[in-house]
């Protein structure tokens, strides 16, 4: 999940080093916040139709296919339900 994105231009140098399957085109690249999504809004996320093509691959993020956006949510689920046994067995 995208949380912030501030504008700032990255350096075609520094992207290439930090982000090399991403490839900028004739567009820019800027900087982004994001963070792993919830389960709760895995849940909510509508599948792509279709594969990613190789011109969302290069963009560097495209809508998930069905099969992913499920593999994600199962993990999600997992990751919340490990979270929420920490918070319990800390309060006892």
């Amino acid at each position: 999940m995208f949380e912030a994105v501030n504008g700032e231009v990255v350096e075609p140098a520094i992207a290439t080093r930090f982000y090399p399957d991403v490839a900028a085109g004739t567009g820019t690249l800027v900087w982004a916040t994001r963070r792993r999504p919830t389960h709760e809004e895995l849940v909510w996320a509508w599948p792509a139709r279709e594969a990613a093509g190789s011109g969302e691959l290069a963009r560097g993020w495209w809508q998930p296919a069905i099969e992913v956006l499920r593999e994600e949510r199962r993990r999600a689920a997992s990751l919340e339900r490990a979270r929420a046994t920490r918070r319990s067995e800390a309060t006892r």
